[in-house]
């Protein structure tokens, strides 16, 4: 485990590597959110949104618990 972190340490992060475009995983989870404000199910707009954001869906690690988007969803947007 310790090697692993080190190895990770180690690896520099270039600026073309931070999305700046919107496109990443925050706004994935704004549109997810979204859609949810929409009526959709957490788990229908996030597979709608993971599908259509070329995320892969087969990964558990690709899928969150609902408990923050839930929230987050009947919250008066801040936009």
């Amino acid at each position: 485990m310790l090697l692993l972190l080190a190895v990770a340490a180690t690896v520099p992060v270039s600026p073309e590597n931070i999305s700046s475009s919107g496109d990443g995983d925050l706004a994935l989870f704004r549109r997810i959110v979204a859609e949810m404000q929409g009526g959709a199910s957490y788990y229908a707009a996030a597979h709608h949104q993971l599908v259509t954001s070329g995320y892969g869906t087969q990964s558990v690690f690709n899928w969150r618990l609902p408990g923050l988007a839930l929230i987050l969803s009947v919250l008066p947007s801040l936009d």
